[in-house]
Formats: structure tokens, C-alpha cells, sequence
């Protein structure tokens, strides 16, 4: 068996081989390697480490590797966790280890993430601004992200000269008639092509709506369930598949993109 510890700085160098020195075993391997300029340098480094930092950057160390597996990382193993690896062996690396740490920051545990291909950015961000009334928080050429907290969304635009629209549609879920109102009164003023729906039998539930749709043909909904259960599902006639009118918005609201974002 072969164990190493790998280290940044004196501090965790010393403290390491204090910890190796308490536990010996025949058959077994302990060294302690320090690593140089955080592992950015010309230092040959095994497969193992280099991933945990490819996950982790410097969280990564201190980084206990058994067997070329992973075992612990950003803290040092105590003389326990040796013992405990030696008797039992590392068949496989470490979830914990191997799990890479969260670089943004958002509300909440988790959120849904859509990523839509449009044909021109320039077209399709003026439409997303005024839909989600929100700016992007990162902006490229071909590339455009919104990440709201309500609803919470990761959604980007990615410009594909192939783009088309999906088949299906999107939709935003409102707790009340007045905050479909509400969107349909700003969307209108910005110049929106808005399709109405007032209390719907649709996907088996009933629901009062406005629709909206990208230059792309992308189909959008904003609205609230009245009624939670309904006879009726989607058929082929319904306005979920119909060809409604585009909203192509003047490329003037784009002046409100934060420079930053880009």
C-alpha cells in the first residue's frame, strides 16, 4: 500500500510527517510530498492530484492519496483516518474529494438551467431582457446569461446560425390573475406580440395566460392555475402548437446590459 499526503506549506509539511511518524505498518508506504507554487509549476504531479485540482483548484490541499486513489482533500488526515485507510484499504476515490466545489453563488440548493440556441444574439437579448425584466450577468458575442433568483433559472442564449425553435413551449407559473396582468401590461408597452388565454382548459388543469414568442419562434407562457384539475390535455389543436405572431424587439433596450456583464 502506498500513501501520500500532499502539502502546500511549512505549516501542513511539518504537522504531516508529525502525523506519519505516529503510525507504521509493515508493508506500507507513508511519504509526504510538498508541492510547489500551488501545483502551477513544472513539478510532475500523478493523474490522481492533478484532477482533484482540476475540481477544486486550492482547496485541494492538503490532499491524501491511497493507491492513486483520492481520500481526502483540504484538510490533513489524523493518525485515525491513516489506521483506518491501511486496514480497510481505498478501492476508489472519494466522493467527497472528487466532488467539485460550487464556484457561483445562488439562492437556495439547486436550479434549473435551460439553454437555448438562437440564431442572432443581438435579436433574441432585447426580447429576454423585457421578458425577464432583468439584465444578463455575463455577455458575449455569441453568448448571453441570465441567472434570476425569481424564478430561479440559469438560462443562456448561444448563438447557432442552425438554431431553430423548440417544438415544445416554456412557461412562467404565477401565483395570481393580477401578475399575469401585470407582465402582460409591461410586455405591451414594450411592444410585445401578446396571445391571450383567460380561464383555459389546457394539460388538464384550468389556467388564465399570456403567450409570447422569441424571433426564434421559441413559444413563452406566463400564467396561473384557477382550477387544478380539468378533462382536457393538449391536443394538436390547442394554442400551445399554433404559429403565433414573433416579437422582435428594438436592439435599443440592450443599452441597459451592464458593461461589466460583458
Amino acid at each position: 500500500m502506498e500513501i501520500r499526503l500532499y502539502v502546500t506549506n511549512d505549516s501542513d509539511q511539518q504537522t504531516a510527517r508529525q502525523t506519519v511518524d505516529q503510525v507504521s505498518s509493515e508493508g506500507v508506504s507513508l511519504d509526504v510530498v510538498r508541492v510547489h507554487d500551488a501545483g502551477m509549476g513544472d513539478q510532475r504531479l500523478p493523474m490522481s492530484v492533478l484532477q482533484v485540482m482540476a475540481l477544486k483548484g486550492a482547496d485541494a490541499f492538503p490532499l491524501a492519496v491511497v493507491d492513486g486513489n483520492p481520500a481526502k482533500s483540504g484538510d490533513l488526515p489524523n493518525p485515525a483516518d491513516l489506521k483506518g485507510w491501511i486496514a480497510s484499504g481505498v478501492s476508489e476515490p472519494v466522493a467527497l474529494v472528487t466532488d467539485a466545489v460550487n464556484a457561483v453563488e445562488f439562492a437556495g440548493a439547486s436550479r434549473v438551467h435551460i439553454s437555448l440556441d438562437v440564431t442572432s444574439v443581438e435579436a433574441a437579448l432585447p426580447f429576454y431582457m423585457l421578458l425577464f425584466d432583468a439584465r444578463p450577468t455575463k455577455r458575449r458575442d455569441d453568448y448571453v446569461k441570465f441567472e434570476l433568483e425569481e424564478p430561479r433559472l440559469n438560462i443562456t442564449l448561444n448563438e447557432h446560425e442552425e438554431g431553430h425553435a423548440s417544438s415544445g413551449h416554456y412557461g412562467i407559473q404565477v401565483k395570481s390573475s393580477g401578475m399575469v396582468r401585470e407582465t402582460e401590461k409591461r410586455l405591451r408597452e414594450a411592444g410585445f406580440a401578446i396571445t391571450e388565454e383567460t380561464e383555459t382548459a389546457c394539460c388538464y388543469a384550468v389556467q388564465t395566460k399570456i403567450w409570447v414568442v422569441d424571433p426564434d419562434g421559441n413559444r413563452w407562457e406566463v400564467f396561473v392555475v384557477t382550477e387544478a384539475e380539468a378533462d382536457e390535455g393538449c391536443g394538436a389543436d390547442c394554442v400551445c402548437y399554433q404559429d403565433l405572431e414573433r416579437s422582435f424587439i428594438a436592439g435599443a433596450a440592450t443599452t441597459a446590459v451592464d458593461p461589466s456583464a460583458r
